[in-house]
């Protein structure tokens, strides 16, 4: 992986931060328009919080919360994760860890 580049196969995206050691996974589907783009979205902060940009409309998506910061109508889903040994892993639904 790329830093700080997402990858998607299946869901959820990842996206990694790799200044910080972070990474998490996102739904890949922007909520506005249903499309999968969120994984080339651009990554950015406002204050202490770091967000995801949509690349269609620019919305922008806690990291941490899933919670638009432009919009409270919209969300989007957001999973844990972690770099072990060199692997991306993320908290999939239902307790799962399964590494992407």
């Amino acid at each position: 992986m790329v830093g700080g580049r997402g990858r998607s196969r299946g869901s959820p995206a990842v996206r990694r931060e790799p200044r910080r050691g972070l990474a998490r996974g996102l739904g890949r589907r922007d909520p506005v328009t249903g499309a999968p783009v969120v994984a080339r979205g651009l990554i950015g902060s406002a204050g202490d919080r770091t967000y995801v940009a949509s690349p269609l409309h620019k919305q922008r998506y806690d990291l941490a919360t899933g919670e638009c910061l432009d919009d409270p109508d919209l969300s989007l889903r957001t999973w844990a994760g972690r770099v072990r040994n060199g692997v991306i892993e993320i908290g999939l639904p239902g307790g799962d860890r399964d590494p992407v």
